[in-house]
């Protein structure tokens, strides 16, 4: 069986190590691995958005140390390559968001990997081409190229089977629908439930609904009962202490126990907790069914209680918006009503405690509204999310039907559906076999932590050495050395450097 595996990047340790252990997997199993990497061709990746050559070379030379590693083959080892179509493409001019999700080519919905990774990068959804002119250009011939690559590769290497990371990035997404387009079974990987698993969606992604709730109930219908409810309530028991699961936490720096100042607890009171706009914006099916934004949504509910004053509203900001400057951010200073709080990301109010304290959970996708269910709280989603079919939410027809939930609610829905949610989410994955999680973005391969080449790690200690006198990191030593980043196109001896660097780490690849 042909197997290829799309190694786009090999920063963001676990990511890199998860592409190592599939592709260790596929080996051990007698079938025939070929590896697409990069090859200093994304000009905009995830990881280094502005294509910084040092950056890359370090990325090529761990890549590298990597596949070595594991023993992939040489000749297996292939480069996406510049084809001219894509950098000889007309662009059209995107007056906002709406014009680049509609823009495709060759039926592949270009335009929606592109927005998901400017967004994400920008922490701003109000693209178009008067703002982000060049970096969309850049992103969508990038896009179209990876296409390309995978339309040439694919054919000429017989492949049997394709597997990528998660799917709705510019340099992701291509891969995903042409392997649809072309009828070609694709594995799509992800984090896992807990730092020491990853996950595998067989022909899909991590943000399809109809996929999760069929493996939510599966992994639920087949775990024994007194086991899957130990781990279905440890998973909630963990989140309220702030203990790491398989991701960053924010509650660390709150003050336990502590509410809002002048919380009046003869009113009715109701929480509201946001998410960031970011990582769904671009995304089919995801789409807010209520509201054209939350920011939108929190202004109507204000305005609809405007003349009860027992109804009192607390907005708790998500903790990651906190170093945000965008027009969600924006929008939310500008929510001045007197029948609403708002806390900002870096209040000390402790969340849990705020929602143990309110009538009414409500929530536009965040995790707190299944907690506040479990929490035997009643809990309205007002947006979308993973856990909206399972039956333990409420799910409002309408507006009007929202501000009717809001004034009659007392009791939560069953904890059913919570329960599955949390036991998916608590052992969902596979365990790694080869990686050795020691944090969230750290960790050994086959016993050992995975850094550059030698040669790499000599030419930079050598610059180090050379200029004493430099602070900070060796990166930020060299970076000095070889020029910044805005004059390496003008700097010949960045070029000639880099140059040698990258043809070093494929010369000595054994």
């Amino acid at each position: 069986m042909n197997i290829l595996i799309y190694s786009a990047y090999s920063f963001g340790t676990r990511l890199f190590e998860t592409q190592l252990e599939l592709m260790k997997n596929e080996m051990d199993e007698g079938n025939t691995l070929h590896v697409l990497k990069c090859g200093r061709v994304l000009e905009a990746c995830m990881f280094n958005k502005r294509h910084d050559l040092l950056k890359c070379a370090k990325c090529q030379s761990r890549a590298y140390n990597g596949l070595s590693k594991i023993g992939v083959p040489k000749a297996n080892i292939h480069d996406l390559r510049h084809f001219d179509e894509a950098y000889n493409l007309e662009i059209p001019h995107f007056n906002e968001l709406e014009d680049l999700l509609a823009y495709e080519f060759e039926g592949i919905k270009i335009g929606r990997g592109v927005a998901s990774s400017m967004i994400t990068q920008t922490r701003d959804f109000e693209l178009n081409s008067e703002k982000y002119g060049t970096r969309i250009e850049t992103n969508i011939r990038m896009a179209v190229n990876v296409y390309l690559n995978f339309k040439h590769y694919l054919k000429e290497l017989n492949i049997d089977k394709i597997i990528t990371f998660n799917g709705r990035f510019a340099e992701q997404r291509p891969v995903v629908e042409i392997a649809e387009q072309m009828g070609i079974p694709y594995i799509v990987h992800e984090r896992g439930g807990t730092l020491s698993k990853y996950i595998l969606y067989q022909n899909s992604t991590p943000f399809n609904f109809e996929y999760n709730y069929q493996e939510i109930n599966r992994y639920w219908q087949e775990a024994d009962p007194e086991y899957r409810q130990t781990k279905a309530d440890e998973w909630y028991m963990q989140r309220r202490k702030g203990i790491p699961q398989n991701w960053y936490v924010y509650i660390n720096d709150q003050e336990k126990n502590a509410l809002p100042k002048g919380f009046d607890p003869n009113k009715r009171n109701i929480v509201i907790f946001n998410t960031s706009e970011d990582e769904c914006k671009a995304l089919e099916g995801w789409e807010n069914p209520y509201f054209e934004d939350q920011n939108a949504g929190i202004a109507y509910l204000a305005k609809q209680f405007a003349d009860e004053p027992n109804v009192h509203f607390y907005l708790r900001v998500h903790p990651n918006l906190g170093t945000v400057d965008n027009s969600q951010v924006r929008g939310i200073k500008e929510l001045n009503y007197p029948n609403l709080t708002v806390l900002p990301p870096q209040s000390e109010v402790d969340s849990y405690a705020l929602m143990d304290s309110c009538a009414i959970t409500i929530t536009f996708g965040s995790t707190m509204g299944i907690e506040a269910t479990y929490w035997d709280k009643p809990s309205i989603l007002a947006g979308q999310s993973t856990y909206k079919t399972l039956g333990s939410v409420y799910i409002p027809d309408s507006k009007e039907h929202l501000i009717e939930m809001i004034k009659t609610l007392n009791d939560p829905m069953p904890k059913l559906g919570a329960l599955q949610y949390s036991f998916w989410n608590a052992v969902k994955g596979i365990d790694f076999k080869y990686y050795e999680p020691v944090s969230v973005n750290n960790g050994k391969f086959m016993g050992e932590f995975l850094g550059f080449e030698r040669h790499l790690n000599e030419f930079l200690q050598e610059k180090e050495n050379a200029n004493k006198g430099l602070k900070g990191k060796i990166s930020r030593g060299i970076k000095k050395v070889l020029g910044i980043e805005k004059r390496r196109q003008a700097n010949g001896f960045y070029e000639k450097e880099y140059e040698e660097l990258y043809e070093k780490a494929k010369k000595s690849y054994l």
